[in-house]
């Protein structure tokens, strides 16, 4: 329920936000088109200017705002679809309620591999080095991540967790 309910918050805020651009972007353009090409030079030119620098420069911070809230509103959407599943309830799926790998599974050849490249590499790395296909390497780290031995930034990038270097501290 709060999810639904920050997600909610955060999509009426950035409707706010879309309005406000919106109707910037209309005065900014009726500025432009019809007020200060029909003022003559002058204080009130001037004055013109300097309230349409004054709308261009608000509407530059709402574009800041809106692509802040556009970040904020994808990275909790897509929380809903990191598999959808809670800690305890991945344990439980992947049969994990000790909390160990198996030294001869896929999931530890991929954390060793991760290891071996400084703490963070790639999925195309992983694929190549355990050849196997893109697909599948992306299938094993999500597992690691979703069991907390590596973290999976959104541009593919897999770092090792301490969780996970506990792991292979254990195996040697």
């Amino acid at each position: 329920m709060e999810y639904e309910q920050k997600l909610k918050q955060l999509e009426e805020e950035f409707q706010k936000v879309s309005k406000g651009k919106e109707t910037l972007e209309r005065q900014i353009t009726f500025h432009k088109k019809w007020i200060i090409p029909k003022l003559k030079p002058g204080a009130e030119l001037e004055s013109k200017k300097k309230f349409l620098a004054s709308l261009e420069s608000d509407y530059s911070e709402i574009l800041k705002k809106k692509e802040a809230l556009d970040r904020k509103l994808w990275a909790e959407q897509s929380k809903e679809f990191e598999f959808g599943w809670r800690k305890k309830e991945t344990d439980e799926v992947l049969g994990r309620s000790s909390g160990g790998l198996s030294i001869h599974s896929s999931e530890m050849k991929a954390l060793k591999i991760i290891a071996e490249k400084g703490g963070e590499t790639n999925f195309g790395v992983i694929s190549r080095r355990m050849r196997v296909n893109y697909d599948y390497a992306q299938l094993l780290c999500m597992s690691l991540g979703k069991a907390d031995y590596i973290d999976i930034t959104p541009s593919g990038r897999c770092k090792i967790t301490p969780k996970g270097e506990k792991e292979l501290d254990k195996i040697g």
